[in-house]
């Protein structure tokens, strides 16, 4: 699963991303219909054979309960553990300092939009 994202240049899924937030905003003034906005985009950016699981994870994960979300992201960050095998594997992939900037950034508003707004 991993290696499709390797694959995908880091820009289309910032696209992807951005499209997705405007799909979002369209669809919860028009009141739905955010998903048919964002076949086209997935399509182009990410191909056509990987446009329907996207857009029905995503689909599926905006219907689930806020308490099953975190449930599975504990459950993640405990098999995290187990893939590391206990701190004998000492990382993946290799992050240039700078990149926590942006990263840190988007993470400190998504939280505080979803926050301060659910």
């Amino acid at each position: 699963m991993f290696d499709i994202l390797q694959a995908i240049p880091t820009w289309y899924l910032v696209g992807l991303f951005l499209a997705s937030m405007v799909a979002f905003v369209i669809s919860t003034i028009s009141g739905g219909g955010g998903a048919l906005l964002l076949i086209p985009v997935t399509s182009a950016l990410i191909g056509t054979s990987a446009a329907p699981p996207v857009i029905s994870l995503g689909n599926f994960i905006s219907r689930l309960n806020s308490s099953w979300i975190q449930l599975l992201v504990g459950a993640f960050l405990i098999f995290i553990v187990f893939q590391y095998r206990f701190g004998k594997v000492e990382k993946s992939f290799n992050m240039p300092k700078l990149g926590f900037v942006p990263l840190g950034l988007i993470t400190v508003f998504i939280r505080s939009y979803l926050f301060d707004h659910f």
